[in-house]
């Protein structure tokens, strides 16, 4: 199936994960942004947008990712092809959207299939008629500037990939730079300005980063720390250090100590948890890199089947929803 045979769509500039699926589907990735202004109004720029590209390429089958809500609604208005839809931890514990959970999977309904990061959201879905299915983030090998040498001219540094999401505990990790001076951070994404008043000089806030200044980051950080608040939360900063054979720190939740095993370091999401995981982390790191990257063949082997489910699935409606 060529990428004009289905569309991916994301209301979000970009997202790793929704890209990857979309290329593993053999669908184009499309993402919408709505502006700068209040949300209704980007939410409408964004409803109008996507219908009209809706009704421009008429895909056979289509892919969307949730949150937010809205999109749903759009969707299943006005498309009439079968969905798949990648179901992030947020429609389930986001308190912005875990008030609206069942009529979300009613919506979805029993023809659509959804893809989930853990059993526990699956058993969810399963409850309420929807069919899902466990996929992590595709694991892969580094590509492009990642894997070239490069001078290295800046000291050593704790990579921590952020959103600034209400799940991360942000005020934490800074606690945690400020209890170390002699540790360097760098916090990725767009930071706002009570984050950057409250950070320590050890701290860098990198802004936004394109994809190969991101790989960059990747491949010469020492340590990455990805933390959430929320339960049943799998960590997309996780899959990548998985992917950089890094030493990795994250909460102590159970799906995350189920897939990263002994290759990750696990903590309460305190000031002084995260500092402990971090020097633990630093003390075994050529162990938990060897692990890493041992883990990484393990789970490359087992997304392959799940990945070869879903490009079946999608063929299938292809046929069928073929005009």
């Amino acid at each position: 199936m060529n990428n004009e045979e289905g569309l991916f769509i994301s209301w979000v500039k970009h997202h790793g994960r929704s890209q990857d699926l979309a290329l593993a589907l053999g669908m184009l990735p499309v993402f919408i942004e709505g502006g700068a202004g209040p949300l209704p109004i980007r939410y409408a720029i964004q409803s109008i947008k996507t219908i009209r590209m809706v009704l421009e390429k008429r895909p056979p089958v289509m892919a969307i990712m949730l949150p937010p809500l809205p999109l749903l609604i759009v969707v299943k208005l006005f498309f009439r092809g079968r969905l798949i839809v990648d179901l992030h931890s947020g429609v389930f514990l986001d308190p912005k959207w875990k008030w609206a959970l069942i009529p979300t999977l009613r919506l979805i309904g029993r023809k659509a299939i959804a893809i989930v990061t853990n059993s526990a959201l699956q058993s969810v879905c399963q409850t309420h008629d929807v069919k899902a299915i466990v996929l992590h983030d595709l694991i892969s090998s580094p590509t492009g500037s990642s894997i070239k040498t490069r001078d290295r001219t800046f000291p050593s540094f704790i990579l921590t990939p952020l959103s600034y999401a209400n799940d991360e505990p942000v005020d934490e990790i800074l606690g945690a730079a400020a209890l170390d001076p002699s540790l360097n951070w760098v916090l990725t994404g767009k930071a706002p300005e009570v984050v950057k008043m409250k950070a320590t000089d050890n701290v860098t806030f990198s802004g936004y980063v394109t994809d190969s200044g991101y790989a960059d980051l990747l491949q010469d950080c020492a340590i990455v720390v990805a933390l959430t608040d929320r339960p049943h939360t799998m960590q997309r900063g996780g899959y990548e250090a998985m992917i950089y054979g890094k030493p990795l720190v994250t909460s102590e939740f159970p799906e995350l100590q189920r897939f990263f095993g002994d290759a990750a370091m696990y903590v309460p999401t305190t000031a002084t948890g995260i500092l402990g995981g971090v020097r633990a982390a630093t003390t075994s790191a050529e162990e938990t890199s060897k692990l890493m990257r041992q883990l990484q063949v393990k789970h490359v082997a087992d997304q392959k089947e799940s990945v070869a489910s879903l490009i079946r699935w999608v063929k299938e409606l292809s046929e069928v929803h073929r005009p």
